[in-house]
C-alpha cells in the first residue's frame, strides 16, 4: 500500500473528516448532476501521480450534506479517482460544526490512513 498524503484546501472554519469512502459514495449517487461514475475520473491520475512521486499534499475534497444529499464544493474528481481506484478511508473538509457531526454520524472512520493498493501502483495507476 502507498499513502496519498493531503492538505487542507482553504481553512477558516473548515474541519478534517476521516469518511470511509463507500458510505459517501453511497449517498452522493442521488446526486446526478454532479456524480462521477466509475472511470470518469482519468484526469485526476496525474495529479495523484504527482503526489506519490514528490511526496506533495493534495488537496481534499470539500464536501457538504444537505437535504439527504451530499455535494462537492471541490474535489468530486479526486474523490472519484481514489473511490475507483480502491482508497477505502481518506479525509475531507467540511465547514462547520453542524457538517462536522453529520459527517462523523453518516461516514466517519476511526482509520487515519488513505492508502491506494500496490496493484494499482503496479498497473500504472
Amino acid at each position: 500500500m502507498i499513502c496519498l498524503k493531503w492538505k487542507r484546501q482553504w481553512g477558516g472554519s473548515d474541519h478534517i473528516v476521516w469518511i470511509n469512502v463507500r458510505k459517501l459514495d453511497a449517498l452522493w449517487r442521488f446526486d446526478k448532476g454532479f456524480y462521477l461514475p466509475r472511470g470518469r475520473s482519468e484526469h485526476i491520475r496525474r495529479l495523484l501521480l504527482k503526489n506519490l512521486a514528490t511526496k506533495t499534499k493534495v488537496e481534499m475534497p470539500h464536501v457538504g450534506y444537505w437535504e439527504g444529499r451530499v455535494s462537492f464544493t471541490d474535489g468530486r474528481h479526486r474523490f472519484a479517482w481514489c473511490r475507483d481506484h480502491g482508497v477505502k478511508y481518506m479525509p475531507v473538509t467540511v465547514e462547520g460544526r453542524k457538517q462536522v457531526a453529520l459527517f462523523q454520524r453518516l461516514f466517519a472512520t476511526k482509520v487515519r490512513v488513505c492508502a491506494v493498493p500496490n496493484h494499482v501502483l503496479d498497473a500504472g495507476i
